[in-house]
């Protein structure tokens, strides 16, 4: 009897989800890419997933701007694998578990980093479901469309790197659901650490993975769908964080707790093998001179942050193998093959990015020395796609850096190759 009414819940389950269109196989999951999002729908009890990465970086012995001291933004060489882990505990509970791991190397030195997620998904009805757990925040577009295959240049934007912290993860509960033409996601979480904070990368290092808690966060999200071939997403996160650690300011011992805050606002359109992508996002620290006493306390050199920091981009792609490729199908199409030509895509793409990391300096900090990136990026590029899963990419990143310090270079002029898969 059990048996059986567990499986009429899972058709019913289906049946909700496939009525809204909630259905990875023509889309993906909330808060998820397509490789979790296999998993979000898949009908077996255990299911892998993941996705995999090579890209290589030259600037063909050009002097490289490393003033960032953060070996993943000048990289020569990354290999990235996320596996992912699914476990359906029962119709409406399931287990997701990626365990990413990350090598970098470049000018003389390597790094490798361990990225894991771990949460649950309670399952309701299409308008409302619940996620608990080390689980990614629902905030710009590569965080939650982190597989190589949803982006079209090699590395990710530096808006989502330097400003909105790529891979940013923290442990939360929440509830997600849709209705009518709006989607949405709500959830508190941790803090992130502003101790481990630098000035060059803004709170890209204190939004790393740690379980603990140095404060409380609050992550929302709204999506509008109503215009067909369009998303329209805006997103949020506030925290109140620092954990309470004593710092002193120059007026004696105090206790350590601040307000920051980021905003995005993105918009994504795909029509006819046309794809534009345009991103802004903008975010503040209340108390950056606590900051500096912090992070000054704890490594032995305060770093001064932004209050105020923005960043953008605009991408406009045109897959030139569309028009061809659907003449051609029926002549060689082959349903067996992993190359049929009806989906190869070849997009050619230009994006131009801006962004800074001290827009705005508290005037107790102006007199202190920071580093800082002040970009324009200019990124043109294309893809080879013979299928859905795989990426051959290769493009050029032109970047101006206004805040280089002496003896980095202000311009760089990068190639960029790689490959990317979903499995």
């Amino acid at each position: 009897m059990a048996q059986g009414q567990d499986t009429q819940d899972a058709q019913d389950l289906d049946e909700n989800e496939g009525a809204e269109g909630f259905d990875a196989r023509h889309g993906q999951a909330p808060g998820l890419g397509r490789a979790a999002s296999e998993i979000f729908f898949s009908e077996n009890w255990f299911t892998f997933s993941g996705y995999g990465e090579i890209a290589i970086n030259t600037a063909f012995d050009e002097p490289r701007d490393r003033s960032s001291q953060d070996l993943g933004l000048y990289y020569d060489t990354l290999i990235r694998v996320a596996p992912f882990l699914g476990f359906r505990l029962l119709p409406r509970v399931l287990w997701i578990t990626e365990l990413g791991l990350e090598f970098v190397q470049g000018s003389g030195e390597f790094i490798i980093d361990f990225f894991p997620e771990t949460y649950f998904d309670i399952i309701g009805r299409t308008e409302i479901s619940f996620r608990i757990g080390l689980q990614p925040l629902f905030l710009g577009y590569i965080n939650n469309n982190e597989e190589p295959v949803l982006y079209q240049s090699v590395n990710r934007p530096e808006v989502e790197r330097l400003i909105i912290p790529s891979e940013w993860v923290e442990a939360g509960v929440g509830a997600y659901g849709a209705a009518h033409d709006f989607t949405y996601a709500l959830m508190v979480t941790h803090g992130p650490d502003l101790g481990e904070a630098q000035s060059s990368t803004w709170i890209r290092h204190g939004a790393e993975v740690r379980f603990e808690n140095y404060g409380i966060g609050v992550n929302g999200q709204l999506a509008y769908l109503g215009i067909p071939f369009t998303e329209l997403v805006l997103s949020g996160y506030w925290s109140y964080t620092g954990s309470g650690r004593t710092i002193d300011t120059g007026s004696g011992p105090e206790s350590f707790w601040t307000n920051m805050g980021m905003a995005s606002l993105h918009t994504r359109a795909d029509y006819e093998g046309l794809t534009f992508m345009a991103l802004g996002t903008v975010g503040f620290i209340e108390d950056t001179v606590g900051v500096f006493a912090l992070t000054g306390q704890e490594h032995g050199a305060g770093q001064v942050l932004g209050d105020f920091v923005y960043g953008a981009y605009v991408e406009l792609a045109y897959d030139i193998a569309h028009t061809w490729a659907q003449q051609f199908r029926s002549v060689v199409d082959r349903p067996t093959s992993p190359f049929r030509i009806g989906e190869v895509a070849l997009p050619v793409f230009v994006r131009y990015e801006r962004l800074d990391t001290h827009a705005s300096v508290d005037p107790a900090l102006a007199g202190e020395a920071y580093l800082s990136n002040d970009l324009h990026v200019l990124v043109v590029g294309m893809n080879y796609r013979p299928n859905h899963v795989v990426a051959f990419k290769v493009d050029g990143r032109f970047r101006k850096n206004l805040s280089a310090p002496a003896g980095s270079p202000s311009m760089e002029s990068l190639l960029e190759v790689g490959v990317g898969l979903e499995f």
